[in-house]
């Protein structure tokens, strides 16, 4: 074979392995802050900073704006102009302290609307709200443990058609950990009770998280590693050290953080970012700062870029992957 066309070849080949997961771009500084997260339709990044929730528009000349001030636990975007928030306080009272709970929905340009709200013993079993869930129909709801039916409370529509059929909850897919921390995952149907066991091994795993697609989970073992299930129980692949993964809007690709550490078990002293098809195959460094700790990214809704944070300063980025 001429030595020309085996360079041809040899080039084609490395192009084709560049595609699969697409040009790298410069990062691009947005803000400062927490639990950063992506507006549907990619044109904005909601955070935290302290008790105050930021938007930040991905138009150069618009600055982050403040939109909401309260004691947020977490937060969704339920569309492209409005966001739910969990909120958590404490006050104190005779013989102990009372926990108030609220679901409030925010939107960007108007006040602020409140859900539900419970005030609850610190001695009682369990609180009455759970987090935010958004469900693989792609709504997002919480769960309310005074409902006798065990439904979550939807409070934004199906984007996918899974879940438009008349029985909703009953389409929706979530993992949880028994017991809470380190044990067996079970995939759950529309409620807390409706589960069934998924991961068959003797070992213990942690931290699920279910594929776009529904047909596949990340979990952790107790050696560390990231390791890739069916919705069956069956182990497809190892992935090895990998923390804070997150999975590509087609179920394809799963980006997560490689860490460094250094003195006492959970000094992370550097971190960076990958990206991986699920089965471990075409894995791409995306950031190499062997001085920084880069945490958290998130693939935007086309799975076109990613968002992460850099660690102690609260930095978050903007960076293209395809």
């Amino acid at each position: 074979m001429p030595r020309k066309f085996l360079l041809l070849i040899v080039f084609l080949c490395c192009l084709f392995a560049e595609a699969a997961l697409g040009q790298v771009s410069e990062p691009i500084l947005v803000g400062v802050g927490a639990e950063a997260k992506w507006s549907p339709n990619e044109t904005a990044i909601a955070f935290r900073r302290g008790d105050s929730l930021y938007v930040k528009s991905l138009s150069p000349d618009k600055p982050a704006q403040g939109i909401y001030y309260a004691p947020i636990v977490s937060f969704e975007w339920l569309d492209d102009s409005t966001i739910a928030t969990y909120e958590k306080e404490y006050y104190p009272v005779k013989g102990g302290r009372t926990r108030v709970q609220r679901i409030a929905k925010v939107p960007l340009h108007a006040p602020s609307i409140e859900i539900a709200k419970d005030s609850l013993n610190m001695n009682a079993p369990r609180p009455r709200f759970t987090g935010f869930q958004r469900f693989t129909d792609g709504s997002v709801g919480y769960f309310d443990n005074t409902n006798t039916d065990n439904r979550p409370v939807r409070l934004s529509a199906p984007t996918s058609n899974v879940g438009r059929q008349a029985d909703s909850a009953k389409q929706s897919l979530f993992l949880r950990t028994i017991p809470e921390g380190w044990g067996k995952i079970f995939i759950c149907y529309g409620n807390s009770v409706n589960c069934r066991l998924v991961t068959l091994s003797e070992n213990h795993y942690l931290l699920p998280l279910l594929s776009p697609g529904r047909d596949k989970l990340t979990c952790h073992s107790a050696r560390g590693d990231l390791v890739v299930f069916d919705t069956l129980g069956m182990e497809l692949a190892n992935l090895g050290r990998g923390e804070m993964e997150s999975w590509s809007p087609d179920g394809q690709h799963i980006v997560l953080c490689v860490t460094k550490e250094a003195g006492d078990p959970g000094d992370i002293v550097a971190s960076d970012i990958y990206i991986t098809r699920w089965d471990g195959t075409e894995k791409k460094e995306i950031t190499s700062t062997p001085n920084l700790v880069e945490i958290e990214p998130a693939f935007s809704p086309s799975g076109t870029k990613l968002l992460y944070r850099e660690h102690p300063s609260g930095r978050l980025y903007v960076i293209g992957v395809r």
